[in-house]
């Protein structure tokens, strides 16, 4: 089995996971400990969807995959923050440095 293939699993796991757990924080009581938990949950699963695809659309040479990917990472990186930030985080050098490599 090639790290390609292993790629491709991980990758289709997460995506799974991430399509499991993203309706339950919708309809769960916002703030509510499931609608945290199933909140983390897809946040991680998509992390790890997105990082899985950048190797991916890099490996295969898929531009359209790379920006969606890039997109994907920026998405869940900047909803995580913002929520660190609501409970008081400062904003750190991966705040700055995240969004000008996506946009590059």
């Amino acid at each position: 089995m090639s790290l390609f293939d292993v790629l491709v699993g991980v990758h289709a796991v997460g995506g799974s996971v991430a399509l499991l757990a993203g309706p339950i924080p919708m309809v769960a009581a916002k703030g509510g400990p499931l609608h945290r938990r199933a909140g983390s949950l897809y946040a991680a699963a998509m992390l790890i969807t997105a990082v899985s695809a950048l190797f991916l659309a890099v490996t295969v040479s898929n531009v359209l995959l790379l920006v969606i990917a890039v997109f994907s990472f920026f998405l869940v990186f900047t909803g995580t923050r913002a929520l660190a930030r609501r409970r008081g985080q400062p904003i750190g050098f991966l705040d700055q440095l995240v969004p000008w490599t996506a946009l590059l």
